[in-house]
């Protein structure tokens, strides 16, 4: 009975939230593992270069946490639906993947925001300065 209550509140989870799917969540999601997998480099390379500990740990935490966020993305496989072909026009399956693109940029933004608040509560403003960049670039 509980599953069935649950199974039933998922479908009609369209009507209740709002979602509806579209063709247009496939290259958002493309454009979102992009904007992960650039992150991450930039967070190596800060890693890499950075006098401040705390910058290093951060930037190491994060690219760590990015990983495996794009790791799950593409376990979806909401990347994969050129194996469906060149037209998806199931409404359902368009708001599923409308929904882990938006899980996935909310968990980058998130990310963002927990960077931003530990860099804050640092006493010297050389770590947010160090890391603002990176914030901006997970939260835009």
């Amino acid at each position: 009975d509980a599953a069935g209550v649950l199974i039933v509140a998922l479908r009609n989870a369209e009507k209740d939230y709002g979602v509806t799917g579209s063709s247009a969540c496939i290259e958002t999601a493309r454009d979102t593992l992009i904007k992960i997998e650039t992150v991450r480099r930039v967070l190596h390379d800060a890693a890499a270069t950075t006098e401040l500990p705390f910058v290093r740990q951060t930037c190491i935490g994060a690219e760590t946490l990015l990983h495996s966020v794009a790791t799950s993305m593409r376990a979806t496989g909401v990347l994969d639906t050129h194996m469906l072909g060149d037209s998806i026009d199931d409404p359902e399956l368009l708001a599923e993947m409308h929904l882990i693109v938006r899980e996935v940029q909310w968990r980058m933004r998130n990310l963002a925001r927990n960077i931003y608040l530990r860099a804050e509560s640092q006493p010297s403003p050389d770590a947010l300065a160090a890391l603002s960049g990176i914030i901006e670039m997970m939260d835009g």
